[in-house]
């Protein structure tokens, strides 16, 4: 597992993954929430599949997503 697992790729917050925290992924906010199709392209391709976004970012909140 990536060391920064616990970071937003986009803001480099901490984004309360369940799954980084070895906890249940059922457990996760993310499961429930609607993640914004923005902030998930602008993910970095080698950063995809292997870090959560953080809530705010996840829904679109964050300036940096608007870079």
């Amino acid at each position: 597992m990536d060391p920064l697992a616990d970071r937003c790729p986009l803001c480099q917050g901490d984004n309360h993954c369940a799954v980084a925290s070895n906890e249940a992924a059922s457990t996760c906010w993310c499961m429930t929430a609607e993640i914004s199709p923005t902030a998930l392209q602008a993910i970095p391709d080698h950063l995809r599949g292997v870090r959560c976004l953080c809530e705010r970012c996840a829904s679109h909140e964050s300036k940096i997503i608007e870079r």
